[in-house]
């Protein structure tokens, strides 16, 4: 989904932008801040089927590098080789930051009246679980769901819109995309025309470096 909509930066230019401008806008414009705000925080914010390992660490929580929509399925490898899949709500939990600024969510398990409540089966026997506690172990809980944002965040569609507007305002003359002569012809020239626009704005622009900051990485804060 587009981070902002030629609309949105109608209303901060406050007039009306001719159908050549509009394209520009809406094919290149919007569509190159989009990939340069993905790299400048380290994720997109887009909705994505897929899934996800990471690593168990012998603890009840483990943390998933993406905000989680839903879980379609959560399976755990053991060190026997036995695979168990669990069942949210019955087996554990998730919980999302409340803040849209956080790209992580924890998956919890739940607290039972006995420690080993679970028992796995073998060839070679059978084993007590915890039933609190991911067992240790490297790409051994992989989660099958939905991840990312169900709505681009409104500070992320302000940013897109105000930095399109200040490259539309740098690039736009009379109705013409403008091209300094120093760029050779073709879309290169004119990719990097928008690429160093972009550059230029989120350098002199505080609110733009501020706005991205808070959103950067997943980390564990």
């Amino acid at each position: 989904m587009a981070y902002c909509t030629a609309n949105d930066v109608q209303a901060l230019v406050n007039d009306t932008i001719e159908a050549g401008p509009l394209t520009t806008l809406t094919e290149l414009i919007i569509p190159s801040i989009e990939e340069y705000i993905n790299v400048t925080v380290g994720h997109d914010f887009n909705l994505s089927d897929q899934d996800i390992s990471v690593d168990g660490k012998g603890t009840p929580a483990i943390r998933v590098p993406s905000r989680i929509v839903s879980i379609q399925s959560l399976k755990v490898s053991h060190a026997f080789g036995n695979e168990e899949t669990l069942v949210e709500n019955k087996d554990f939990v998730v919980y999302n930051p409340k803040s849209l600024e956080k790209y992580h969510a924890d998956i919890k398990m739940r607290n039972n009246d006995t420690d080993f409540a679970r028992v796995l089966y073998s060839d070679a026997g059978y084993y007590p679980l915890s039933r609190n506690v991911f067992p240790e172990g490297s790409k051994n809980v992989k989660i099958t769901g939905r991840f990312g944002y169900e709505e681009v965040p409104k500070s992320i569609r302000f940013i897109t819109a105000y930095m399109a507007r200040a490259v539309y305002s740098d690039l736009i003359l009379n109705g013409e995309l403008k091209i300094p002569t120093s760029y050779s012809l073709g879309n290169f020239s004119v990719s990097h025309a928008i690429n160093s626009s972009i550059s230029k704005v989120a350098s002199s622009e505080g609110m733009v470096y501020a706005t991205l900051r808070r959103f950067q990485g997943w980390g564990f804060a």
